[in-house]
């Protein structure tokens, strides 16, 4: 078993720059609601606001923190969100996504995940998986 993590100040840069921005959201839209003496309420561009705020939160906490290789050939990856479980068999392909940099799209049967490239290991991770599993197209990378 084998573990690849990303580096805790990546970790608290991206999710500390979330939260800035989540923080800064919220009093735009206390301010925004409150509207004032001379001022129009900016609701609906403060609704929108929070809505890709809310899509960006998601998107985030979807990507890996950390990946484990299992003995059995099962690849583990656990975000804020959950763990997903993934067989090394089932990895179809694993590209650099255009125009996102410093991501990668690992598309597997049944889904897809986001990874960062910041990931510790992370090329001796791809070659794990294209010597578990020859079929992988791996390309970008």
């Amino acid at each position: 078993m084998k573990t690849y993590k990303l580096s805790r100040p990546l970790i608290f840069f991206i999710y500390g720059l979330l939260g800035l921005v989540s923080l800064a959201g919220v009093m735009a839209i206390f301010l925004g609601f409150k509207g004032g003496e001379g001022r129009i309420p900016a609701q609906p561009w403060l609704l929108v606001w929070l809505g890709v705020l809310a899509w960006v939160w998601q998107v985030y906490a979807r990507i890996p923190l950390a990946i484990t290789w299992r003995e059995e050939g099962v690849l583990e990856f656990k975000s804020l969100v959950g763990t997903t479980q993934v067989p090394v068999h089932e990895i179809m392909a694993i590209k650099a996504t255009p125009l996102n940099w410093g991501f990668i799209k690992l598309t597997y049967q049944g889904g897809s995940l986001r990874l960062l490239t910041q990931m510790t290991g992370l090329y001796e991770l791809l070659g794990a998986i294209k010597a578990g599993n020859p079929g992988v197209e791996i390309t970008g990378c």
